[in-house]
């Protein structure tokens, strides 16, 4: 380039949109998965302030007709981490689908499916041992809700990266590829 020229690059390297799902049913699961997760964060505290100091005392003599004596032990251990972990993956969900973070959500989403396999084949649900599930779910839930967190700063979905410098701009604009058609050039 000489001087008095200014480069130019064509309107194909031009700095892409974020993807973002713009399809009603992305949207639609996206809004009931983190409903749901909110009413179940409700049910969770619910349970939570009605069964204070005792949580298992309370399950077992809100239900002593329908369950085994045995059925809530150990509860009182796990129910408090199970509502900590379950509440920062509620944020985790709000913010996802508030900046439109569908990778996020599906992240996320693995622990709960597989929280939910590990209950269903594991049980004898004529008596199940309660302190598995939730201890289960809890595991399940940290570590989808640790995963989301990195996902989140590693893939960067509206901010790319250059592979090579690091530079904001994505690879093509920050290395346009060798070719025969070179940017217009513009004399001053």
């Amino acid at each position: 380039m000489t001087a008095g020229t200014l480069t130019t690059r064509s309107a194909s390297m031009t700095r892409r949109e974020p993807a973002t799902s713009k399809s009603p049913v992305g949207g639609l699961f996206r809004t009931l998965l983190v409903g749901t997760l909110f009413v179940v964060w409700i049910g969770l505290s619910a349970l939570l302030l009605f069964g204070r100091p005792d949580l298992e005392g309370f399950l077992q003599m809100t239900f002593r007709h329908v369950s085994r004596p045995d059925a809530f032990e150990q509860i009182n251990g796990v129910a408090l981490q199970l509502w900590v972990v379950h509440s920062s993956l509620v944020l985790i969900a709000l913010a996802a689908a508030w900046f439109r973070r569908p990778d996020v959500i599906v992240v996320f989403e693995v622990g709960l499916v597989l929280a939910l396999v590990f209950a269903l084949i594991s049980q004898e649900w004529k008596d199940p041992n309660w302190f598995e599930i939730v201890a289960v779910t809890t595991i399940c839930e940290l570590v989808s809700a640790i995963v989301a967190v990195v996902c989140w700063h590693v893939v960067r979905v509206g901010n790319p990266r250059c592979c090579c410098c690091g530079s904001p701009d994505s690879p093509l604009e920050c290395h346009p590829p060798i070719s025969s058609d070179r940017p217009s050039e513009v004399h001053l």
